[in-house]
């Protein structure tokens, strides 16, 4: 982020949190990561293990962790997973997925997330369970 906002003064309103953008105009781009600097939406926009981990930290409780989780699909858990799957963040999961699990009264979620890792990832999967 800038160190400075600039034309806090302009009637679009912008401010720290709300970048203004002129009409028409692209949203602004990190050349290198090659992502729009606007905050977007995370589950499929995540490419690996790391950027899951760094999102699932973010989220504060447990129904917005199991949120997450269950924007995951297969495809999306070999993309993020297939090459190694912390055990810690494995465990994380399965704690939110339980107390969730116990408050709703239903393990659907949980179900398909391990699942998708045992099917898609075992290898990972097992090393992490160990």
């Amino acid at each position: 982020p800038p160190k400075f906002a600039y034309n806090r003064q302009s009637d679009g309103g912008s401010g720290p949190g709300k970048p203004h953008l002129p009409t028409g105009a692209a949203a602004p781009v990190d050349p290198c990561a090659g992502k729009s600097l606007l905050a977007t939406t995370p589950g499929p926009g995540l490419r690996n293990a790391r950027e899951f981990e760094r999102e699932f930290r973010r989220r504060s409780t447990a129904e917005d962790r199991v949120a997450l989780i269950e924007q995951l699909d297969g495809d999306t858990c070999v993309r993020l997973f297939a090459r190694e799957l912390d055990a810690e963040v494995l465990r994380y999961c399965l704690e939110a997925l339980d107390e969730v699990g116990q408050s709703m009264g239903s393990s659907a979620s949980a179900r398909h997330f391990l699942r998708d890792l045992s099917t898609r990832c075992p290898d990972p999967t097992a090393v992490s369970a160990t």
